[in-house]
């Protein structure tokens, strides 16, 4: 009895009391109007820093800063503040560019893990501008959305999970490492993509990334669908792999580092220049495109070539070093252009079921 009793005043005041968000976001909201009529440009600040803290619905808080703007834009030099925020991409329909930099937080004293700054939205990890993403009335049924997440430089100890639905640019300025660091005795990291079939085709980019642990593309429907992965100087310590074999993985690959094998049997390995592909065993794709100037020290398993009509690079490995065992399908073919069979020879590489095709670029 005594617990059903708790049950209902929990019920009662959840249905009754506002909760301390909504009172957050009524009082800044207040301060902020108070601040811009007051022309009091640091205070103002400050409070669209924390009606930020207390409301991530950037449509929300777009409307509020236009109906204060449209007010004082005159007669105030606080508006100047509001229009920057109107002007920013941040805000504006399509776009959908967000910021990670926690050296903001440090610079301006805030105990918080999601700000504004003058001109952008800026959260302190990327975990939180994920959660952002995937929380901002943004599922996706019929109609792709796309994302850009830059992030400041640095370590960033924090498992990265990108939710499934969601097109992500995440984009490192010079290099970010997921780790507490880049010596070996470092805490390492995993970045997980969530893949759900039922959606819509999706992209995830990585560009400047160092991932010190395991990147898994986790599949949670087995229904037929194509998707994107794209690498651009990013660098893979661990596995590279995929909880299942279902659909299609159209994958580019430039000027990367994939330390450990990777097993990605829906993949095709479309355009991949400038990767250094190690590991211990030999890695898994479903085809291959057009791999140029490629250090591939383990061998590969693979299908068949890519064969496209549309697709207008050449197909095959143009002058790359080539050691191991490569295995195909019976009655596929390995192309090799002139350097990468010298290479395939020297290093005494294994072909298996498939027959070698010398090719030229």
């Amino acid at each position: 009895m005594k617990n059903k009793l708790l049950i209902i005043i929990c019920l009662i005041n959840n249905l009754f009391a506002p909760s301390i968000l909504i009172q957050n976001q009524q009082q800044y909201k207040r301060s902020l109007n108070d601040n811009v009529a007051a022309n009091n440009i640091n205070a103002t600040y400050a409070s669209l820093l924390r009606l930020n803290e207390n409301n991530q619905n950037p449509k929300t808080l777009k409307n509020i800063f236009a109906n204060l703007y449209a007010q004082y834009k005159v007669q105030k030099i606080t508006a100047y503040y509001l229009k920057k925020f109107l002007d920013n991409a941040s805000f504006q329909e399509g776009k959908n560019t967000i910021y990670v930099d926690p050296t903001v937080a440090n610079r301006l004293n805030l105990d918080t893990n999601t700000i504004v700054s003058q001109d952008r939205i800026i959260f302190t990890t990327i975990a939180k501008a994920i959660s952002y993403i995937s929380s901002n009335n943004r599922i996706i049924l019929n109609d792709q959305s796309s994302w850009t997440i830059y992030v400041k430089q640095g370590c960033y100890n924090e498992d990265v999970t990108i939710p499934a639905g969601y097109s992500i640019n995440l984009k490192g300025e010079q290099l970010v490492v997921l780790g507490s660091g880049r010596a070996p005795s470092s805490t390492k990291r995993n970045l997980i993509w969530n893949i759900n079939n039922s959606y819509p085709e999706v992209t995830l980019s990585l560009e400047n990334i160092w991932v010190r642990n395991n990147f898994t593309l986790n599949y949670s429907s087995t229904q037929f669908q194509t998707h994107s992965l794209n690498l651009l100087n990013s660098r893979i310590e661990g596995t590279l792999s995929q909880s299942e074999t279902v659909g299609t993985l159209y994958t580019t690959i430039k000027d990367s580092r994939i330390e450990s094998a990777f097993s990605l049997p829906s993949a095709i390995l479309t355009l991949v220049e400038n990767l250094d592909l190690g590991g211990a065993a030999a890695s898994t794709c479903n085809q291959y495109g057009y791999i140029k100037t490629s250090n591939i020290s383990i061998g590969l398993t693979f299908q068949t070539a890519y064969s496209d009509e549309n697709f207008t690079e050449s197909i095959g490995f143009f002058d790359c070093n080539m050691a191991g065992t490569f295995t195909g399908n019976t009655g596929s073919q390995l192309k090799l252009n002139k350097v990468s069979n010298y290479y395939f020879n020297t290093n005494s590489a294994t072909l298996v079921s498939a027959t070698k095709s010398i090719v030229s670029e």
